[in-house]
């Protein structure tokens, strides 16, 4: 690669980069030299050359066209730097495999509603002589209740916070029914 030479591009990267077809591509660089051949690795052009040739039609001293090269250097600079942060975002940890942090966030949260899915059936005896109630129907009220309230929090958002994902309650506050000391929940 020469000492003052852009960016190697192949004809997909300076496809993506201008938004223009193969087509138009090869017609505008069909004059230019190749910066590289890697045989089945592609053909690859020297950005400063290719970009005013696709951008002009071929020539070269359009002033517009100087313009539109610099906006696509600075926006080849910065895919090249995210790129960049990317790789050492991955490699230092700070990024995880989204496949596998969905799979843990599933096994975390069959292990949290397993024993809440069952603390009715432990429990249900014991407050029903405690209350003086029917023990089937505060087995079921409390059955239902522990899974509407499970089923909200799997159907809530999570909101990334700055130390992590926080849980959004799903409700908004209007349907939470207050009790005084006095009162009873019905059953």
């Amino acid at each position: 690669m020469a000492k003052n030479s852009g960016n190697p591009l192949n004809l997909r990267e300076l496809s993506e980069l201008t938004g223009k077809g193969f087509r138009t591509i090869r017609a505008a660089l069909e004059n230019l030299e190749p910066m590289e051949d890697r045989g089945r690795g592609g053909i690859f052009y020297d950005s400063r050359e290719a970009l005013p040739l696709i951008y002009n039609g071929g020539g070269a001293d359009d002033s517009d066209g100087d313009l539109v090269l610099a906006r696509e250097r600075a926006l080849l600079a910065k895919a090249q730097r995210e790129r960049i942060e990317l790789q050492t975002a991955a490699e230092s940890g700070r990024l995880v495999d989204k496949a596998k942090a969905k799979r843990l966030a599933a096994e975390l949260a069959m292990a949290q509603s397993k024993p809440w899915t069952q603390w009715p059936a432990r429990v249900y005896a014991e407050m029903a002589a405690e209350l003086g109630v029917d023990g089937v129907k505060l087995h079921q009220v409390l059955d239902e209740h522990v899974r509407r309230q499970l089923e909200a929090v799997a159907t809530a958002p999570m909101h990334a916070a700055k130390g992590g994902a926080e849980l959004s309650p799903p409700w908004n506050g209007e349907d939470d029914e207050v009790l005084d000391d006095d009162d009873e929940p019905e059953l």
